[in-house]
């Protein structure tokens, strides 16, 4: 006969007194303090920024499971995770796979998956999703529209949604410089003639049009506050300083 297992997915917990209950609160906030400091850390060097930002990544996709941060309107509907096989931008789904509807969660397998460390699929918005978000990280809008490519091929709807390339970090200030870079560069290719536009970024020009329905947002990931929106602000909603 077979032992039942016990899964705790929200445990209770009953405290003897209140000021056990307050310091247990204190000590848990102090711990994630000195872990995001940690953290933001990993980020201020080359050799350790893949790693602190694939780390931010799991958190991020477990709280999203757990229904414990929503950024992206997923709204406690059921999120299906697909595993993205190979580098960007010549991943593939898994063989013989029909595609579930939103929301879907794509998660690169390979530690060298260019431009984007996870991406959310939702009815209404595609986010590619960046969690390595530093000034040191290259902003490759080529490879991101290669990337959108290879997901319409593979059967994602791009076209008619709203595209968001999506900075997270763990240091507001690091998202949110990251961020108008990324915005400051993305605001030049849109403002480009369109033949040279078409030239740099290597795609047709009808590919090359997404672009201009890109969007960046950066995003600052607290534990256990969750998502906090960090660019723009809501007085640089419809300006990049």
């Amino acid at each position: 006969m077979a032992c039942p297992h016990l899964v705790r997915v929200e445990p209770t917990y009953i405290f003897l007194s209140s000021q056990v209950a307050a310091r247990t609160v204190e000590l848990m906030a102090e711990s994630a303090h000195t872990f995001r400091k940690r953290l933001a850390s990993g980020f201020d060097h080359p050799s350790t920024l893949g790693a602190a930002g694939k780390l931010v990544e799991s958190i991020l996709h477990r709280a999203l499971l757990r229904g414990s941060v929503d950024p992206f309107g997923v709204g406690g509907r059921g999120l299906s995770e697909l595993p993205l096989i190979g580098e960007a931008p010549n991943f593939v789904f898994k063989a013989h796979m029909t595609l579930p509807p939103p929301p879907l969660y794509l998660r690169p397998q390979s530690q060298t998956f260019a431009a984007v460390d996870a991406i959310v699929v939702t009815d209404t918005v595609l986010w590619l999703v960046q969690s390595s978000a530093s000034d040191r990280h290259s902003l490759i809008f080529k490879t991101l529209l290669a990337i959108l490519l290879r997901l319409e091929k593979q059967g994602i709807k791009v076209h008619g949604v709203r595209l968001v390339y999506c900075l997270i970090g763990t240091d507001d200030q690091r998202v949110r410089s990251a961020a108008r870079s990324a915005a400051r560069k993305l605001t030049a290719l849109k403002a480009a003639d369109s033949a040279d536009r078409t030239r740099e970024l290597g795609q047709s020009e009808t590919v090359v049009n997404w672009l201009m329905k890109l969007d960046v947002e950066g995003y600052s990931f607290v534990t256990p506050n969750g998502l906090s929106r960090v660019w723009p602000a809501p007085e640089e909603d419809t300006a990049v300083a």
